[in-house]
């Protein structure tokens, strides 16, 4: 099997799938007669509910073989974004996009490419604005609601609280106006200090902030993951309103 110098390929993918931007060059080549693969058809990826919820944007940078019959395959992530995206952009490139294959002195040959495809979350007008002063992620892993004596309706349960990976798990309890669900990425912050955070629910246009609601928390080490057990925490509340 004979395989070529680097393609490089670049496409950005929304998550409401309404925008691409592409480009191909190919570097430098090893041989004056070699020409890079040209790309013919590149459907989107899709947005997976899990990253969206979680707002996580950013390149996965794929390295693969375009082979001579104009298919892709040999995978390999080079730099990931999990949340169900790398694995999103793969099957889409090796399902659905087809190429013009590279070709050394006119004959067809397998190219060694690094594909990138960029997830980027779009935003209505002012929502990524409000959402700066949240820097914490929430990922709630259990809740239940109850009406307590003055019709509130009141929620505890737990999860897990931090930035990046620097994740610690938390016991909570709210009264709030609107209920919210298990999910992963709730934006918040610290209310003062701790054990209170404000945790932001959605972007309110006619008010141009973010709905929220205050929890009062117990914060642990270590976290909460299904393999204890517990909930998965990228299942939505069917009630969730």
């Amino acid at each position: 099997m004979r395989i070529a110098v680097l393609l490089f390929a670049a496409f950005m993918v929304t998550d409401n799938i309404a925008a691409q931007e592409s480009k191909s060059e190919g570097p430098p080549s090893l041989s004056s007669g070699l020409q890079p693969p040209v790309v013919l058809s590149q459907p989107l990826p899709a947005y997976t509910d899990e990253a969206r919820q979680a707002r996580i944007e950013g390149i996965v940078l794929i390295k693969c073989i375009i082979r001579k019959d104009g298919s892709a395959d040999s995978f390999k992530i080079v730099r990931g974004l999990g949340y169900g995206l790398d694995e999103s952009a793969i099957n889409t490139i090796a399902t659905t996009w087809r190429w013009k294959p590279g070709t050394l002195n006119g004959t067809p040959v397998d190219v060694y490419a690094n594909i990138e495809v960029s997830f980027k979350l779009t935003f209505r007008p002012g929502e990524r604005e409000s959402l700066q002063e949240y820097p914490l992620r929430v990922n709630i892993v259990e809740v239940k609601w109850n009406r307590n004596s003055n019709g509130d309706m009141t929620g505890a349960g737990y999860g897990n609280i931090g930035t990046g990976d620097n994740l610690r798990r938390f016991m909570y309890d709210c009264t709030c106006g609107q209920r919210f669900g298990q999910r992963i990425g709730y934006p918040a912050k610290w209310l003062d200090s701790e054990p209170r955070i404000e945790m932001a629910l959605g972007f309110d246009e006619s008010t141009g902030k973010q709905k929220v609601c205050e929890l009062h928390v117990t914060t642990q080490n270590g976290i909460y993951t299904p393999k204890d057990g517990q909930p998965g925490i990228d299942q939505q509340d069917k009630h969730q309103k």
